[in-house]
């Protein structure tokens, strides 16, 4: 090794130790919250893949720090067929708006959770994500 790979090596690696030490721990707080959504997400994925209704199925729900992901398939329909456009309007309108208003979405919104709903066609192919800040409720 050379003279200058080896100070780059230790350049990177006095980097990485000093960002890692700035990171703080999870607080209890989060932590206690991170995991009350795992279990949440496990119970929920028990029950899929689940007909949400006669043109979507919840295929599975996922959780990072504050951040609730449903993953849905559309499936009758084909990426290349739909208007991404015209399918986020209809589930902004039909879904994501009435978030606020549902009183089982409470202590969702309490948390200031994020909901983002993924929506992919019949074969998998991604066709839109929308999202809600749940903290915008209050």
């Amino acid at each position: 090794m050379t003279r200058l790979q080896a100070l780059s090596s230790l350049v990177i690696a006095s980097t990485l130790s000093i960002a890692l030490a700035c990171i703080p721990a999870q607080a209890k707080s989060n932590r206690l919250i991170s995991s009350g959504l795992t279990d949440l997400v496990n119970e929920l994925n028990k029950q899929t893949p689940l007909k949400v209704d006669s043109d979507t199925r919840l295929d599975s729900v996922a959780t990072f720090a504050n951040y609730m992901i449903y993953n849905n398939t559309l499936t009758d329909f084909d990426a290349e067929e739909v208007n991404p456009q015209l399918v986020a309007q209809h589930f902004e309108e039909n879904v994501i708006s009435q978030l606020c208003a549902m009183e089982n979405f409470r202590p969702f919104i309490e948390l200031e959770l994020v909901m983002v709903y993924r929506y992919t066609d019949k074969n998998g192919k991604f066709i839109t994500e929308l999202s809600k800040d749940l903290s915008s409720c209050v």
